[in-house]
């Protein structure tokens, strides 16, 4: 008898085998289709001395130089990073330095560096704990060695992407008094007390300003009747492959996809496949839920979220 198990934190996987192979991706993480149009390749492979995890190691392809070097509890996901995880420039210097715990959460302490070598950041990642106190802030300074947080205090800049930054005053690794920030063509500012917003004000493109405070400042995307109903409407729509049935395949499928500023569901891509069918049959199950979500809430807006479901497929 088929069994279908929904985990929506975490996954288990059994592969047999894996052969080191090289996989390419382009400057911005996306998969290239051959090693002319990529910027990194990846590689993955049992370790005997650490047989429990796999090696995961990136590289530059200009000059072969190694770009990230790990190890993951499940292979080709790079999010599963556990213990130490280093990171380097393309000439060769230490960018990074992390830990990850078992739940592949950044943990203890991390250390960035410049490409001159100064150290950037000294932080200690506390995943246990809530909010702010997450994150201690030891030391940030500029690439001349102007100190600009110190023992969680001073002016601490946060850069997200390219189109999402903030900054603004810390005291005792907490946000206290005017932040300003960009996020896509909005523009906010912010007063905080004690990491605790008091108001906001968001001004976007054409000049109109709103207003919003810490009741709707960000609210996560809520399926009709939550996660347990958008499970049991999974398992009733999923159709186990019947190539993956005669060859006995078992093991996580992880389906990734967008919720919309209007509920809906968009962009949906197999993130993890066990092949025979089985990724595009979770897409299929996915989609026929249908139901419109309560989009995601940033500073009184709706916004578009990233989503992912790993599927456990099981036929014993």
């Amino acid at each position: 008898m088929k069994h279908i198990t929904f985990f929506l934190l975490g996954m288990v996987c059994y592969f047999a085998s894996i052969a080191q192979q090289k996989t390419y991706f382009d400057q911005k993480g996306n998969k290239a289709t051959d090693s002319t149009s990529a910027y990194v390749y990846r590689t993955f492979s049992k370790d005997s001395l650490n047989p429990t995890y796999f090696k995961y190691a990136e590289y530059y392809l200009k000059g072969d130089v190694l770009r990230v070097s790990a190890f993951v509890k499940t292979p080709h996901v790079v999010s599963s990073v556990v213990g130490q995880k280093l990171a380097y420039y393309p000439n060769g210097k230490l960018y990074t330095r992390e830990q990850y715990n078992q739940w592949h959460q950044l943990t203890d302490t991390a250390y960035q560096y410049y490409q001159n070598g100064a150290i950037e950041s000294i932080k200690v990642y506390n995943p246990e704990k809530k909010n702010a106190d997450k994150i201690e802030y030891i030391l940030l300074q500029d690439s001349l060695g102007k100190k600009l947080v110190v023992n969680g205090n001073g002016f601490l800049r946060l850069v997200y992407s390219d189109n999402y930054y903030e900054s603004g005053p810390i005291v005792n690794n907490k946000k206290d008094g005017q932040w300003t920030g960009k996020y896509m063509k909005d523009t906010f500012v912010e007063i905080w007390e004690n990491e605790e917003l008091v108001s906001g004000t968001l001004k976007d493109s054409s000049g109109v300003s709103s207003t919003y405070n810490k009741d709707n400042y960000y609210l996560e995307p809520e399926y009709p009747g939550g996660l347990n109903t958008l499970r049991r409407n999974l398992g009733n729509n999923y159709r186990y492959p019947s190539k993956a049935m005669a060859e006995g395949i078992s093991g996580t499928v992880i389906v990734g996809f967008i919720i919309e500023r209007d509920g809906t569901m968009s962009n949906f891509k197999v993130e993890q496949d066990l092949g025979h069918g089985t990724g595009q049959e979770a897409i299929r199950a996915l989609r026929q839920t249908s139901q419109k979500w309560k989009p995601g809430i940033q500073r009184g807006k709706p916004v578009r979220v990233a989503y992912r479901i790993p599927l456990t497929l099981n036929l014993q």
